[in-house]
């Protein structure tokens, strides 16, 4: 079942121009400290792995975000080659606390399908209006119903928790919602809800009893820090 999950979405993700990529499982602590990852997310991150010849620590990928910047970093890149999209079913690692998703008693490992593109700004809306397809026709076609979608905002209150000038977060923001009202998709807004390098849109699934519902390891993520 699986195989087959992962087939049908590469098919997708190749019809729109998306390059699979596979990136390591380890790296070193600077990876995670330029990114933002030890410093925001360190209580949900494994402990590092000393390696003795030069002293560096080593810790297990909790997110893919760094590894595909890396990707997009590692040679000269041109405004003619943009958008550059970039996908791969990478394995993760976070040491959740208990009921951080719900369903599920605690998180140890997941694999995400994670894709980043890398874009002109002014072909922002453009290229979010193509991932908003790309998701409403997957899930019609999987016959998922019951989701909807939650604009995630940063807090303003909350300066230290979210990086980069709250006037580049509020531009973002407009976008974002912007996308959301010209396909016509219902949501609602959650202040605060941002991760620390960017808002989101999350798409989340009501399951189970009423009111009870999980965030799928769906996002759109604007950049602030990179």
């Amino acid at each position: 079942m699986r195989d087959e999950l992962e087939n049908f979405v590469k098919s997708l993700g190749k019809k729109d121009g998306y390059q699979r990529v596979v990136s390591p499982h380890l790296a070193k602590g600077e990876l995670y400290q330029q990114s933002g990852h030890l410093r925001a997310f360190n209580e949900n991150m494994y402990p590092p792995m000393k390696w003795p010849e030069d002293n560096s620590d080593y810790y297990l990928k909790p997110m893919n975000c760094p590894h595909h910047h890396k990707v997009f970093s590692c040679s000269p890149r041109s405004y003619r080659q943009l958008p550059l999209r970039i996908a791969e079913y990478g394995q993760v690692y976070r040491y959740e606390n208990s009921g951080s998703l719900k369903g599920l008693s605690r998180v140890r490992g997941l694999c995400q399908n994670d894709a980043h593109i890398y874009i002109d700004p002014d072909d922002a809306m453009s290229e979010i209006g193509k991932v908003l397809d790309l998701h409403e026709h997957c899930y019609s076609i999987l016959g998922l119903k019951g989701y909807r979608y939650r604009l995630s905002l940063h807090d303003p209150n909350r300066k230290m928790d979210f990086d980069g000038p709250s006037n580049l977060w509020i531009q973002w923001e407009e976008i974002l919602r912007a996308s959301l009202i010209k396909k016509g998709l219902p949501f609602f807004e959650a202040v605060g809800e941002a991760v620390f390098y960017g808002l989101k849109v999350d798409v989340q699934m009501k399951i189970g009893a009423e009111d009870e519902e999980t965030g799928l390891a769906f996002h759109f993520y604007t950049r602030t820090r990179y």
